[in-house]
């Protein structure tokens, strides 16, 4: 019935189609029924003297109760609406037979309740129409002659068919949304413009791709090159052809009122279904190279006053599946095709052939086009939860004064935002759908273009990975001396296991000078899901020191997590445990390099120690070297009994044993048979392990 609302029935062959829709449509609501099973159908368009006709050539007649009391009139039934003139679509004069009629999208009472009617179809034939609120249609055409404007930030959202000649011009934060078979009409010529805003900083790359194709008459989702879909939105409501460079000019220019901004042509590459980690394999898209529906790639800014360029795509509208080949251990660039926001989780459902996480480039510091001295990495996010890149100190605009990113990437993923997928299957495919498409807006916090600057959304309340997720996580923070700031995610996920998880674990892309990772086997992550913490549990950390330094590990946030619940960072060389809920973790010095078996992650302490004797060793125990003397003191309690001694060296090496078994008073340790430097003590007591630092001369 609501398929049928704004439009009559005709016979096609045996069966029944509708007068506004075409039976080809795939989403068809009335398919497979017959004309023939029609009993009467009463279309009120012919009549003969009080009876009605029945247009289903059953040759029924419809009659009137009282034949000398009626009168004839026109038939004003909105099949389907159609405009009357330009201006707001919420005034009914506006519209055909608007001053009888309801107009579309009208909030009715249904079931008892109010709500919009998101059935109606709608002909916009003027040249600006323009509204302020969401809409739903089950169908909608804009004519040649027609210019439909969404303002306020708003969302358009089409279940069944769209006959686009005409333009709809998505202004500020507005969308296109298509919902699962709903169709786009391959041979309308029509366009869309919908704005989204990069970085201005010519030195950073934003990741794009685009939300239109190239207009062709007839085909659907053709692809686009650059210069031909990006406009400069330096002039909102005047989208106008940007100047690009050619590979030699390494900056763009900020547009003005009369002339449009520049880009930098010689950053305006893409990477398509190649050899992971291989920097060679980037290949130069240009201005006018032909990229493919999905295809993503790199581009810096403009240059523009403030942090952001807005940028306005113009084309016709992707929709519908788009496929892209990729292969067992191959990166690909890729990005949401669509002119509204994808679904992360959904698009990660559909494609098993990935690994099951998707990586956003962050381009935060550095002010240079040499390659070495980018500052930037890899955002990442899959189901449990997202993750910020590595941070250099507080020089990122999107990074808080602990270094933490304040910016993470969320569930949604944005209009013209590329990001990166890793195959998992030879002969595999990247699935985009019409499902993973969602009206969800930036400033509402669920979708964050990464790497265009801007403060801090606020977060909606909208289930998984949000602050009302039920999920316990944690979140760890690892510094370095040269100010490297890492955030890794630990989600527990029944659906998860101990090891490497699709979907669940986010390897890390962007290894920094010095970093931090969970090691699950050999591979390194920076999103973790395991399915419950338990006594037993440890998870490996994989460390690196560009210098000869120490390092420290905060929690940086806490989600669903007990206050009693213990956090330990274990260092299973000098067999030593910190609380992270009692106070930061920092490492001895250590030699530069790699420690992929010395650091983990624990829950409980073993059976020997405990917080209250680790506490109380720390003022009781004290180790000091005299002046003038090539001996280092221990000074203890009584109570406190030392078995075993060890002084370590910072690679972790033992460089002398000695036995104290029954030993009182201030013990001497002669040391003139070892070189200077920094060193650990460690001694195993009757009360557990004790380790202390000492400078020996």
């Amino acid at each position: 019935i609501r398929f049928m609302m704004n439009q009559e029935i005709e016979k096609s062959g045996t069966g029944i189609k509708g007068a506004v829709i075409p039976e080809t449509v795939t989403k068809n609501d009335i398919s497979g029924m017959l004309w023939s099973n029609l009993e009467a159908y009463f279309n009120m368009n012919t009549y003969i003297g009080t009876h009605l006709n029945d247009a289903s050539g059953n040759g029924h007649r419809g009659s009137l109760i009282q034949p000398d009391s009626f009168s004839i009139n026109e038939q004003t039934a909105p099949l389907p609406y159609i405009t009357e003139n330009d201006g707001n679509w919420n005034v009914d004069n506006n519209w055909i037979n608007g001053n009888v009629n309801f107009i579309p999208g009208s909030i009715r009472v249904i079931n008892g309740v109010n709500k919009a009617i998101t059935w109606n179809i709608a002909v916009v034939h003027h040249d600006m129409v323009v509204t302020n609120k969401n809409y739903k249609f089950l169908g909608l055409e804009v004519s040649n002659t027609g210019k439909l404007a969404m303002t306020n930030d708003k969302g358009l959202n089409i279940s069944h068919i769209l006959t686009l000649n005409g333009f709809i011009d998505l202004q500020g934060e507005s969308q296109l949304v298509q919902g699962n078979n709903s169709d786009l009409i391959p041979s309308t010529t029509g366009k869309i413009e919908i704005d989204q805003q990069g970085t201005s900083n010519t030195y950073d790359y934003n990741y794009w791709t685009s939300p239109v194709s190239i207009i062709n008459n007839g085909v659907n989702n053709n692809g686009f090159d650059i210069a031909s879909v990006l406009k400069d939105g330096t002039l909102i409501n005047n989208p106008r052809d940007i100047t690009f460079t050619g590979t030699g000019v390494r900056d763009g220019a900020p547009g003005t009122a009369s002339v449009a901004a520049t880009i930098s042509g010689r950053w305006l590459y893409k990477y398509g279904n190649t050899t992971s980690n291989t920097y060679a394999n980037w290949e130069y898209a240009g201005p006018t190279g032909n990229q493919l529906a999905g295809e993503g790639w790199t581009m810096k800014g403009t240059g523009a006053t403030g942090p952001t360029q807005n940028y306005i795509f113009v084309g016709k509208p992707n929709n519908g599946n788009i496929d892209l080949d990729i292969d067992n251990g191959n990166d690909y660039l890729i990005g949401n095709p669509y002119p509204s926001a994808l679904d992360a989780h959904d698009f990660i459902s559909d494609n098993p052939d990935t690994d099951g996480t998707v990586y956003f480039w962050e381009h935060w510091g550095g002010n240079t086009h040499i390659l070495a001295s980018y500052q930037g990495g890899y955002a990442t996010y899959n189901y449990s939860g997202g993750v910020g890149n590595a941070t250099l100190g507080t020089s990122n605009p999107d990074v808080n004064q602990g270094g933490i990113p304040t910016k993470l990437p969320q569930r949604y993923i944005p209009v013209g935002q590329g990001f990166f997928v890793t195959g998992i299957n030879d002969g595999g495919q990247i699935r985009f759908r019409n499902t993973q498409r969602e009206f969800q807006k930036e400033s509402n916090g669920q979708s964050i273009f990464v790497a265009a600057p801007g403060s801090t959304p606020v977060v909606s309340e909208d289930g998984i990975n949000t602050p009302w997720d039920t999920r316990l996580k944690i979140r760890l923070g690892f510094d370095s001396s040269n100010l490297i700031h890492r955030q890794l995610l630990l989600t527990v996920d029944s659906s998860s296991t101990y090891q490497f998880d699709r979907g669940y674990d986010g390897r890390l892309l962007d290894e920094q000078i010095d970093d931090m990772s969970w090691q699950i086997n050999t591979d390194k992550f920076t999103i973790q899901g395991v399915p419950s913490i338990e006594n037993e549990t440890e998870l490996s950390l994989f460390i690196k020191l560009e210098d000869d330094s120490n390092f420290s590990i905060t929690i940086d946030d806490l989600l669903n997590v007990s206050p009693t619940q213990n956090i330990f960072i274990k260092d299973s060389v000098l067999n030593t445990y910190v609380n992270l809920m009692n106070g930061d973790y920092t490492s001895p010095v250590l030699t530069a390099g790699t420690y992929d078996d010395r650091f983990s992650v624990v829950f409980t302490l073993p059976e020997t120690l405990s917080n209250e004797l680790l506490e109380a060793t720390e003022t009781d125990v004290v180790v000091f070297t005299p002046n003038h003397v090539t001996e280092v003191h221990v000074k203890k309690p009584v109570e406190i009994e030392i078995g075993d001694l060890y002084i370590i060296n910072m690679l972790g090496q033992q460089v002398r044993t000695y036995d104290m078994t029954g030993k009182v008073g201030v013990l001497k340790l002669d040391v003139s048979q070892i070189a200077s430097g920094n060193y650990l003590i460690k001694m195993n007591t009757n009360l557990g392990v004790v380790t202390k630092k000492v400078i020996i001369k």
